[in-house]
């Protein structure tokens, strides 16, 4: 994705109803995301190179650089499929 690329999908994300309630949370080399009206959660396993750069305190454009190609895409899609997904949740 370029940056007009990934602002278009940064905002579209936020616009989604249930970004107000789910959860984001980065666990070693996984990022999850869990609905709290519901509880579900998605897991999504972050490429070994980007989870070692961060972990050794990479950061902006250096840990950008091992982040590979296709990889923005399919954190998109994860995310907004899992927004969709509980659009509907009502609160407990």
């Amino acid at each position: 994705m370029n940056r007009e690329e990934t602002l278009r999908a940064a905002e579209k994300l936020a616009a989604s109803p249930a970004a107000k309630w789910i959860g984001n949370k980065l666990e070693g080399g996984k990022l999850l995301q869990k609905c709290m009206r519901c509880g579900a959660e998605a897991v999504l396993e972050l490429p070994a190179a980007v989870t070692q750069a961060f972990q050794a305190g990479a950061r902006g454009d250096t840990l950008a650089s091992s982040v590979p190609p296709d990889f923005d895409d399919k954190l998109f899609t994860w995310k907004r499929d899992f927004q969709v997904a509980h659009e509907g949740c009502i609160e407990k």
